[in-house]
């Protein structure tokens, strides 16, 4: 069986246009657009090549 893929959060914007992204509880920093997304989900272990975006809300 597969290991569980890790909870990512991305918070709604600030009032600067940042999203506050987060793994589990740990904080990754702030992402302005989809390319600083995509790199914290690589540091976080996640190949960004399989990693479908979903927008909700």
């Amino acid at each position: 069986m597969p290991a569980p893929l890790p909870l990512i959060v991305v918070h709604r914007p600030n009032p600067f246009g940042g999203r506050w992204v987060r793994v589990a509880d740990v904080g990754l920093g702030v992402s302005y657009g989809v390319v600083d997304l995509l790199e914290f989900l690589r540091r976080a272990g996640l190949d960004p090549e399989e990693v479908r975006l979903n927008k909700y809300g």
